[in-house]
């Protein structure tokens, strides 16, 4: 037999707080984890003088 998931029963307003804020903070990292990139330095970018940096 699988085991069910039973939903979480929070029993005050404390507890349900500090649940609330632990959802908030994974959900966040997550979001940065998605959201933050960096440029990649070997590839060349299009500038507006025309004059690429060149590659080392």
């Amino acid at each position: 037999m699988a085991g069910h998931q039973r939903e979480r029963v929070i029993q005050d307003q404390v507890h349900q707080n500090q649940f609330l804020r632990k959802q908030y903070l994974q959900e966040l990292c997550m979001q940065k984890l998605y959201m933050e990139y960096h440029v990649n330095p070997l590839e060349r970018l299009h500038d507006t003088l025309g004059v690429y940096p060149p590659l080392t």
